[in-house]
Order: C-alpha cells, then sequence, then structure tokens
C-alpha cells in the first residue's frame, strides 16, 4: 500500500526580495538565471501519509556548499544554515497537502526559492489465484504453478473536494517483471490478469495511478511467489460426513475395522478439479491399488486376522497443467483384534 505526490515547482528569481515577519528578513541583491541548475530529490520519491521523508538539494553548476539555506514546512521556517543541503520532514495524513519551500542564497547574491507540494495518500495492491481449496477453508487460495493470477490495485486518493476519486476514475500502468503491460494499463484499468507461465518464477508486480488531470501519482508494488500444489487426508465419517476439522496425522491406527480416507487437492487449478485432468494414483506399500485414476477417496480395511502398518501413498497429477503435481502418504497400523 502506498502513496501519492502531487508536485508542484515554483521557480522565483528576483533582483530584489524582501522575506518579511521570519527570522531571515534582508534585503536580496542581484539574482542569476541558477533556479534550474538547483534540482530537490525526496526519498521515498512517492512518499505516503504520515512518512518520514528526506528532501536533498543538488546543483552541478551552484556552490551548495557556500550557500545558505533554509528550509519551511507549511509556511513556517524549520531549519536554516550553511549548506543545509538534506532536510528530513513528516508528511501529513492522507490528502494532506504539505507544503515545501527552499531558499537558497549563493554566495555572489543570488536567491533561488523553490516550491513544493506534497499531497500523500494510500494505494492497496493485492493479488489471488484461482486455486482450488475445499469449503470452509478459511486461508488464502495460493498461486501455484501455471495457474491464473489476478493483481487489483484499491487506491484511496483524495480530490478536491475532500472525497476518494473512484478507482475507476484514475489512469494505470501495469509493470509486470520490470515491463510496462500497455494491454492492461490505461483509464479506469485498475485489474491485471495474467497465467503463469511454465517457466515456474516469481511475478513482481508494480501498478502506477495518475489522477486525470496528471497532477497526481500513486504506486505500489506486491511480489506473487509460486508454490507446489499439496495433499490433506480427511476420515469420512459414515455418520458425520468428511471430518475437514481433523486432518490426518503422518502416522495413525485403525480403530475400527475399515476406515474411508479422503484425498483432498489443495492450490490445483480449481477449473480442473472434478475433471479428467486430474488423476489420482493410490499406492499400498508400493504397489499400485488399481488402474481407477478418478477416485478421491479410499477404503481401506485389513485381512482378517492380520496386524501390521502400510505405507498408504497417493500421486496427484494435473494432466492440464504439468507443473501441478504432488506426492503424499501416511502409515496406517492395524491389528487382528479390530
Amino acid at each position: 500500500m502506498k502513496k501519492i505526490l502531487i508536485f508542484s515547482s515554483i521557480f522565483v528569481l528576483v533582483a530584489v526580495f524582501i522575506l518579511a515577519q521570519t527570522a531571515l528578513a534582508q534585503d536580496f541583491g542581484s539574482v542569476g538565471s541558477v533556479a534550474a541548475d538547483v534540482a530537490v530529490e525526496f526519498n521515498p520519491a512517492v512518499p505516503g501519509p504520515n512518512q518520514t521523508v528526506t528532501a536533498t538539494a543538488s546543483s552541478f553548476s551552484v556552490d551548495l556548499n557556500s550557500a545558505s539555506i533554509t528550509w519551511f514546512v507549511n509556511g513556517k521556517m524549520q531549519k536554516t544554515g550553511k549548506a543545509l543541503t538534506s532536510f528530513t520532514f513528516t508528511t501529513g495524513g492522507n490528502g494532506q497537502t504539505t507544503t515545501i519551500d527552499i531558499f537558497i542564497t549563493t554566495l555572489d547574491g543570488q536567491i533561488v526559492k523553490k516550491t513544493f507540494d506534497l499531497k500523500p495518500a494510500e494505494v492497496d495492491l493485492i493479488w489471488q489465484a484461482a486455486s482450488y481449496t475445499p469449503p470452509f477453508y478459511q486461508g488464502k487460495a495460493l498461486f501455484s504453478h501455471e495457474e491464473r493470477l489476478e493483481f487489483v490495485a484499491i487506491p484511496h486518493i483524495i480530490g478536491s473536494n475532500g472525497a476518494e476519486i473512484p478507482a475507476g476514475n484514475l489512469i494505470y500502468k501495469w509493470t509486470r517483471n520490470g515491463t510496462v503491460v500497455g494491454d492492461f494499463s490505461g483509464y479506469g484499468k485498475n485489474t491485471y490478469t495474467m497465467i503463469a507461465s511454465i517457466i515456474s518464477v516469481p511475478i513482481d508486480m508494480q501498478v502506477e495511478v495518475t489522477t486525470t488531470d496528471g497532477t497526481g501519482i500513486a504506486d505500489a508494488e506486491i511480489t506473487a511467489v509460486p508454490v507446489n500444489p499439496s495433499i490433506v487426508f480427511y476420515q469420512r465419517d459414515p455418520l458425520y460426513g468428511i471430518q475437514f476439522q481433523n486432518a490426518l496425522p503422518a502416522s495413525f491406527a485403525m480403530t475400527t475395522k475399515e476406515i474411508d480416507v479422503l484425498a483432498v487437492p489443495f492450490f490445483f487449478g480449481s477449473d480442473d478439479i472434478g475433471t479428467s485432468n486430474m488423476q489420482y494414483l493410490w499406492s499400498i506399500n508400493g504397489s499400485q491399488i488399481d488402474n481407477d485414476l478418478s477416485k478421491t477417496d479410499r477404503v481401506f480395511r485389513p485381512q482378517s486376522g492380520t496386524s501390521g502398518t502400510s505405507n498408504i501413498s497417493l500421486s496427484i497429477t494435473n494432466t492440464n497443467k504439468i507443473l501441478q503435481m504432488v506426492d503424499g502418504s501416511f502409515n496406517l497400523s492395524f491389528n487382528s483384534t479390530q
């Protein structure tokens, strides 16, 4: 979430300048054309609300090290001194303008005044993935390989009327991993949707938001890192249904004559769940159970009079997205008295 900065830069070159009602009241001498040779940079360049900012004046042609420099915030003098090229201040709240004035008097009597208006705001940048999670899952659907991903910019920019400018009334420029995405940029385009390529890499997304009159600029950045899908095993109870509140541990003992185990895939493509693209390969102690690759659950019951522990394993593959695959297993103990 970040920020907006509205600049208006005023260059004033005067022959005689009187600064009244401050400790700096004096007559200034002749002025040369030096304003354009003095630059002021802010760090961060686009500050947010109530944020500490450092302003730095620089010049290749004007000797600022011998100049007298005075900084003002909202018309009140804050610091003055020789070679005072840097100044730190705090911006106002969301939508509140902070006016920064800098007065420079060079050694030979030339005078430069520059004024900057900083009007910070907040921009939220979020992402959401079209990956599958089961019902009642309270976590975020994570971004998996080759999956659809949507970024949404939610700006909080205060207009001249004191109200937030609607997201649809702003101009957006989207940048993905350093490259501007022109087709998704423009007026009212506060969302960016993409399909991750087969080369699985983090997606660094930046959005720059401007007002239609060009006076405001806001930006934000976020990175989405792809993850591998996963499997969680649950017991299907004949009376109470799927026990989503308790995932099966890595090893457990049967307490009944049989157990129905359901495998739930997490973060596979939601459009592929329930289709033939999803293949489930179940094995017991390394031997495939059968050739039915569509079954998400299996019923396990030991043979009469046997005891021991079996390793139950499952491989899930999405044939539509070759990087979406996962292996999982658990150990199931049983005895002849069950």
